[in-house]
């Protein structure tokens, strides 16, 4: 069922201006262990791409009540989703932790800026530049593979923050 609604997902977000999607996500003898929640938003110039998974049931006492949420923003470019910004949040009863990725495209470079505050309280902030350029985050890569990918081509390496 999962996959049938991301196929759908994936295959409406050509037509679509802003898309939701909801599955469970499910564990073994444990049953569901999270609901995500993926959404979509997109015009001609730019797009905003929304996952946030939250845990359930036993999953959720082990974990402290976690939360976790990917957003990609950026432009449309020739049919492509090209980021300018990519962050995670990780939040649990006890902590939340904040890394942003900011793609500077001109002089080919990330900067990852990370927040990290424990029991509600400020704790750690830290900025540097990764060793590495790619093009994609994760989400975007997700949904410009139908680019990348050529008939004649059987094996690719794909690079995302």
């Amino acid at each position: 069922m999962r996959i049938f609604v991301l196929i759908l997902f994936f295959l409406t977000a050509l037509f679509a201006k802003k898309i939701d999607a909801w599955y469970k996500v499910k564990f073994s003898i444990f049953g569901t262990v999270a609901n995500v929640h993926a959404s979509l938003q997109t015009d001609r110039q730019k797009y905003k791409i929304i996952i946030e998974a939250k845990t359930v049931g036993i999953a959720k006492a082990f974990s402290h009540h976690r939360i976790e949420r990917y957003v990609s923003e950026g432009i449309v470019q020739n049919g492509l989703f090209v980021p300018k910004i990519f962050y995670r949040v990780k939040e649990t009863s006890k902590r939340k932790d904040v890394k942003r990725y900011i793609f500077d495209y001109a002089d080919k470079k990330i900067i990852c800026k990370s927040e990290k505050n424990k029991y509600g309280v400020f704790h750690t902030k830290n900025e540097e530049p990764l060793p590495f350029f790619v093009k994609n985050d994760v989400l975007s890569l997700y949904f410009n593979l139908k680019k990348y990918l050529t008939p004649q081509k059987r094996r690719y390496i794909f690079y995302a923050v």
